[in-house]
C-alpha cells in the first residue's frame, strides 16, 4: 500500500495461527517497537462487544440490532441505551437490555456518569451513536479514549451549512438535490473525528426535492453508513493516524 500525504504507511496482514491471541501481541510486540511506530494484533473470531445510544429516531439503532440479529454484523450487541422511552420495545423485540437516561430529572453530569458505569458493566468495547441527539463532553470522551473504547457518531451531510431546527426543510428551501451522511469517531471536536464512511443520495433531477423526500434519503444514507462503519471497525480495516483513518478493503 502507498504511503499517505503524511508519510504513514499502513500494513493489514490476516493470517491463521493457533496460539492465544495475548501470546501473539506479546510476542509481536518487540518487533513491532523495533520497525514500526505501531503494531497491533487482533482475533478476527472475537466478536466486539457494541453500547448503542439512541434518542428518538429508531432507523440507525433499528437497523444494526438487525443487521446484528440477522448474522449480517459479526458484533455483539450488549445493550441499548437511550435518553428516551422509544428505543425501548425495539430493544426488548431483539432481547437486548434497555437503559433510559432521565438527562432531564439527573441532569447531564449525572447521565454521562450512568454511561461510564454501563460501558464497564457491559465490557464495551465500541460506543456506536445511532442518532443520539446529545452531545458526549470532553471528560467522557478522554475517558472513553483512555479505555480504548472508540465511540462512532453518523450525522446528515447538510451540516454545517443549514444547523438548527428543520435541516432538510432549509435544505428543501435552497433547492438542495440530494443529501449524503458521514460517520466518523468522536472527539472532543463536534463532528470533527476521523472519518470512517461517507455516502451520498441523489434526489431526481426532473423535480425539486422537497422536505420529505431529503428526509427520506438523509435515513436511507444514515443507515447504510452507520452500519458500514460499525462493519469496518470492527474488522479492524480502519487505520487511524492524527486527525485521519485508511481504510483497508483488501
Amino acid at each position: 500500500m502507498a504511503p499517505d500525504t503524511a508519510g504513514n504507511l499502513f500494513v493489514r496482514l490476516v493470517f491463521s495461527s493457533d496460539r492465544p491471541e495475548r501470546e501473539l501481541r506479546d510476542g509481536f510486540a518487540a518487533i513491532g517497537t523495533q520497525w514500526v511506530s505501531r503494531c497491533e494484533i487482533h482475533s478476527l473470531t472475537r466478536r466486539p462487544r457494541l453500547l448503542v445510544l439512541g434518542s428518538q429516531q429508531t432507523h440507525c439503532a433499528a437497523d444494526l440490532l438487525d443487521r446484528w440479529a440477522n448474522g449480517l454484523l459479526d458484533v455483539q450487541i450488549a445493550a441499548v441505551v437511550s435518553n428516551h422511552s422509544t428505543l425501548e420495545p425495539v430493544a426488548a423485540a431483539y432481547g437486548v437490555p434497555f437503559t433510559r437516561l432521565r438527562i432531564d430529572a439527573t441532569g447531564p453530569a449525572e447521565a454521562e456518569e450512568e454511561l461510564r458505569r454501563l460501558v464497564k458493566e457491559h465490557s464495551a468495547e465500541l460506543v456506536v451513536l445511532a442518532r443520539y441527539m446529545r452531545i458526549l463532553s470532553p471528560q467522557l470522551c478522554a475517558w472513553l479514549d483512555g479505555r480504548d473504547v472508540p465511540a462512532i457518531n453518523v450525522h446528515h451531510s447538510l451540516l454545517p451549512s443549514f444547523v438548527g431546527a428543520r435541516p432538510y426543510r432549509q435544505a428543501a428551501t435552497r433547492g438542495v438535490k440530494g443529501v449524503g451522511a458521514t460517520a466518523h469517531y468522536v472527539t472532543a471536536e463536534l463532528d470533527q473525528g476521523p472519518i470512517i464512511a461517507q455516502q451520498w443520495r441523489s434526489a431526481s433531477h426532473l423535480a425539486c426535492p422537497g422536505e420529505a423526500d431529503l428526509a427520506r434519503l438523509g435515513r436511507d444514507a444514515e443507515v447504510a453508513v452507520l452500519a458500514e462503519a460499525v462493519r469496518l471497525h470492527c474488522q479492524h480495516r480502519v487505520l487511524r493516524a492524527g486527525d485521519g483513518t485508511t481504510v483497508v478493503l483488501g
